[in-house]
């Protein structure tokens, strides 16, 4: 698969105030285990993406595509 986009951002540097350094890693939050809805929603997702994209809806160059997970109550 070809890249998309940069691994960097372009910024003015007028407008970086500080540059701090750590060697903490990212904290993520745990996931919830998977359940029947969850899923489900997940499926649906995929299946109409994927539709949307046979019929042209969608263009190649839409993807990388990253969305969220979890459920809120």
């Amino acid at each position: 698969m070809d890249r998309v986009g940069t691994r960097y951002v372009q910024i003015d540097p007028k407008k970086i105030v500080a540059v701090v350094e750590t060697n903490l890693p990212d904290a993520g939050n745990m996931l919830d285990k998977q359940n029947p809805m969850c899923q489900q929603i997940a499926d649906n997702v995929v299946t109409f993406l994927l539709q949307e994209m046979a019929h042209g809806r969608i263009p190649p160059e839409f993807l990388p595509l990253q969305s969220g997970v979890g459920q809120y109550q």
